[in-house]
């Protein structure tokens, strides 16, 4: 028997100039997140009362957006093949990612946490699972950061609170990108897991430049990532392809490259030659510079701004001695 249902136009609004090319609600709050061709971002209410919107322009057309299961990262990716995660409550991109072509696929997946026998405390698998309100992404992960803004330690406290607090830990939030052939997955969106090449030297089939992804699905045991596309080999003939990637035991391996590197920070900050000073030398002159900012320390940074830097690093000394040990303790 045909159901029958009904619909009505609510309001219809002028929202921006250009095209908008992606749209999607919030998998948890009344939020809608649209994409322009222009390259703008941005979050409304049902009512279409906008919150916030970011102009990235200067990256191309918004190719895909998607939310993290738990509504409080909005993801958008970019014709220039960049990566932005943006903060759901005022559009702050505390992180970013850059790959080698165009964004075809973009999806968030939360999966589910190993089940272990409760009574084996002492299994690796208990300790991530207790201990995984102590994760923070490596140094390498924070110089990528940029921003006009301060941070203070309150700030610090919140961008981790959103790495790490997933649904009271049930669950291990992984990002799937499929750029140019190849599908890259990321554990909480800043440290990757791994990366499958479909097109490698020992595949058989005659590829071309003229591969095409034609759709791209999670399984529902969320186990098998399946991926069809087409293609013209080298003969002239249309080739329809679907590939299954197992994507069973990423949350296991996810959690144990979590593991390794609080171990590497924890044998790092108990060396008897460390120091804090030290640490702070290397970070901010060695360790984790980008290239632009070491070029501006080299050869930018004249004695009248390195006067006025000393004195503003004066003044706000307590703050960065409190993130400072907030991280030595993580």
């Amino acid at each position: 028997m045909v159901v029958d249902f009904t619909y009505s136009l609510v309001e219809t609004r002028q929202l921006m100039k250009t095209k908008i090319v992606a749209c999607i609600w919030s998998p948890k709050t009344d939020l809608i997140a649209l994409g322009s061709e222009s390259g703008c971002v941005s979050v409304h209410r049902y009512k279409m009362t906008c919150i916030w919107e970011c102009d990235k322009s200067d990256l191309g057309s918004v190719s895909n957006l998607t939310w993290r299961p738990d509504g409080k990262i909005l993801t958008a990716a970019f014709s220039s093949g960049k990566v932005c995660f943006f903060v759901v409550g005022d559009g702050f991109v505390f992180h970013e990612l850059q790959f080698p072509s165009t964004i075809d696929y973009l999806l968030w997946t939360n999966y589910q946490s190993p089940t272990t026998n409760t009574n084996n405390s002492n299994s690796e698998i208990n300790y991530l699972k207790n201990n995984v309100a102590t994760y923070f992404p490596d140094v390498k992960h924070l110089s990528m950061f940029k921003s006009d803004v301060n941070f203070s330690s309150s700030d610090v406290c919140k961008y981790a609170q959103l790495l790490r607090d997933i649904d009271g830990n049930k669950y291990f939030p992984i990002l799937t990108v499929y750029s140019k052939n190849t599908v890259y997955f990321y554990g909480f969106g800043v440290f990757e897991i791994a990366a499958y090449n479909l097109h490698s030297a020992d595949d058989t089939l005659n590829h071309t430049d003229t591969s095409k992804l034609i759709s791209c699905h999670l399984s529902a045991e969320q186990n098998i990532l399946l991926i069809t596309e087409s293609f013209l080999n080298v003969d002239g003939q249309c080739n329809v392809v679907c590939r299954k990637i197992p994507c069973d035991g990423f949350q296991k391996f996810g959690y144990q490259l979590m593991r390794l590197s609080s171990q590497a920070y924890s044998i790092k900050i108990t060396k008897s030659d460390w120091s804090l000073c030290v640490e702070l030398l290397q970070f901010i002159l060695f360790g984790h510079c980008c290239p632009d900012l070491r070029k501006f320390l080299v050869e930018d940074w004249t004695a009248a701004s390195l006067k006025r830097t000393g004195t503003a690093t004066l003044k706000a000394y307590e703050s960065i001695k409190t993130i400072c040990f907030q991280q030595i303790q993580l």
